[in-house]
């Protein structure tokens, strides 16, 4: 029965319900008790996510580096690149690859080339957040060929956002928009709102990435409103809100930018992620006073200098640059 309200809380996951799925692994957990749902990864790493969906941020860590504990002591790969991919989350990133790399490495010896495609796309998650642009773009492809060979179709759809991802940042450009609209396509068949959202904030990042504002601004507003039925609050599983804040102020909507700014640095105070919380920093000091703009793009230096995220650095760099630029400076 434990075992069924978990595969149950997933499918609400798929919807963006984090909090019924809540409900459902915390139920679970009390069917079976403390002891035993402890150490049952299945159980308590589906917990994990739960909390980490809804901003219980502290709760989900510890969750989850148990999970992570757990699994390295048993040499376990079913379950370690979802928790891998949670901790990803939490920018807990070196035991986030531990997890996901030994995974990678055991479906690889073993031939099992569909599983090595789920591996995968974690794979491509974690070295796309750490700026691995090179290897993001590896495991990506390799993730979308496998899922394609094996038929697996909720694979295909999910390695395809990822590779939209990377393709939409290192000027893949026609790439990109081809895998984030077959990703759509395969997402919209299945009602899977986490990954609707996820394709077209790959095509909001690349109509930001080419300078076309206005239309980043029409597609990024889609993954507002379909994330606008969703519970979640933590701001790493659908990284959409900041492009949307930077495309409204590039298109000279500021009164649009602000009250998203706002409900950003709530988020990110919440949960204190450091890449969410730079971003804040970063867009306030493009909307910010003269006097006042090198405060707020140190502020978002300094919280760069704690995480390994080059790319969302090089994203400050290059806003504070244009922002002083206009200064006179």
């Amino acid at each position: 029965a434990a075992r069924m309200l978990t595969q149950a809380s997933h499918l609400f996951f798929r919807r963006d319900q984090a909090g019924p799925a809540l409900e459902l692994a915390e139920r679970a957990w009390q069917l079976v008790g403390d002891e035993v749902a402890a150490t049952d990864l299945e159980l308590s790493g589906t917990l994990a996510w739960a909390r980490v969906h809804l901003g219980q941020t502290e709760e989900g860590r510890a969750l989850a580096l148990r999970c992570a504990e757990i699994s390295e002591q048993r040499g376990e790969t079913a379950n370690g690149p979802q928790i891998g991919w949670c901790l990803s989350w939490l920018e807990e990133y070196d035991t986030a690859r531990a997890l996901i790399e030994r995974a990678a490495r055991a479906h690889r010896e073993a031939g099992a080339f569909g599983d090595l495609a789920y591996v995968l796309f974690h794979l491509a998650e974690l070295e796309f957040r750490t700026g691995r642009l090179a290897a993001a773009y590896a495991a990506a492809q390799e993730a979308t060929r496998l899922a394609g060979q094996t038929g697996r179709d909720q694979l295909l759809m999910a390695d395809q956002t990822v590779l939209a991802t990377v393709e939409a940042v290192i000027g893949r450009a026609e790439d990109a928009r081809t895998h984030a609209t077959q990703a759509l396509a395969l997402a919209g068949a299945t009602f899977n709102h986490t990954f609707v959202a996820r394709a077209n904030a790959a095509l909001g990042l690349l109509e930001l990435s080419l300078g076309r504002a206005p239309e980043a601004v029409a597609v990024l507003e889609l993954v507002e409103r379909t994330m606008a039925r969703s519970d979640c609050v933590e701001p790493s599983i659908v990284e959409w809100l900041p492009d949307l804040i930077e495309a409204y102020i590039r298109a000279d909507r500021i009164d649009e930018a602000r009250p998203r700014l706002e409900l950003w640095e709530q988020r990110a105070a919440q949960t204190q992620r450091l890449w969410a919380l730079a971003a804040a920093a970063r867009y306030r000091g493009l909307l910010a006073a003269e006097d006042e703009i090198d405060a707020h793009f140190e502020e978002a230096l300094a919280l760069h200098d704690r995480t390994p995220s080059p790319f969302e650095r090089a994203r400050t760099e290059l806003c504070y640059g244009e922002r002083v630029r206009r200064a006179g400076r």
